[in-house]
């Protein structure tokens, strides 16, 4: 973010796996303030010093990552939602916003049939999807989420302890939970399809 106002070229190698998806977010971000690059996956950063464009007005996109709660109990309740701002996949800058797509395949799915979902991208979302499991029909299996357990703390473990204290059966493994869903402690909430149409998550552009 600093690479437009420094007193020369920069250049950034990186040196560990780092999700692509919060690179190009910031690299847009910097191309709609000042100067654009054609740093393409698997290239190192190469930046040059260039004014910013702070006369024109920028819109601030709300929080893909929170809006997944939202997107959940959409699915949950069988409701419609509308996310006034929140622009779709592909759309805008977040990632996340992809958890849009995530919600969809999990409603289209058939009762009882198996869900896998590779998080590495968007792996902020894994949580939400991990907490209403137990109100699905099938087993789910979260993948590509072991470098949330340097987080904040160890996201994997904290998520498969609290589902285990639910009465969940879950599987933890480095990379991945699984979670098998049981009536137990879920109050006889489970999703019931009584409609063949899904709920919709209407996105704007406030």
């Amino acid at each position: 973010m600093v690479v437009p106002v420094a007193a020369a070229s920069v250049d950034v190698t990186l040196v560990s796996d780092v999700r692509w998806s919060f690179i190009e977010m910031t690299l847009r971000l910097i191309a709609s303030l000042a100067c654009a690059s054609n740093i393409r996956r698997g290239d190192p950063f190469f930046g040059r010093a260039c004014a910013l464009r702070f006369a024109r007005q920028l819109s601030i996109e709300p929080d893909a990552t929170a809006a997944s709660y939202f997107q959940a109990l959409s699915l949950i309740t069988r409701g419609d939602l509308i996310l006034p701002g929140l622009r779709p996949p592909g759309a805008g800058l977040q990632g996340d916003s992809t958890f849009a797509e995530v919600m969809n395949r999990t409603w289209s799915l058939p009762a009882g049939i198996s869900h896998r979902e590779n998080f590495y991208e968007i792996s902020d979302t894994f949580l939400t999807l991990a907490a209403i499991t137990p109100l699905l029909e099938g087993i789910t299996k979260i993948t590509g989420i072991a470098h949330t357990r340097k987080q904040e703390t160890d996201r994997v473990a904290g998520m498969a302890r609290e589902l285990i204290k639910l009465g969940q059966e879950v599987v933890e493994e480095e990379d991945s939970l699984t979670i098998i869903p049981t009536s137990k402690n879920c109050g006889g909430a489970r999703r019931k399809r009584r409609s063949k149409s899904k709920p919709t998550a209407t996105t704007g552009s406030q």
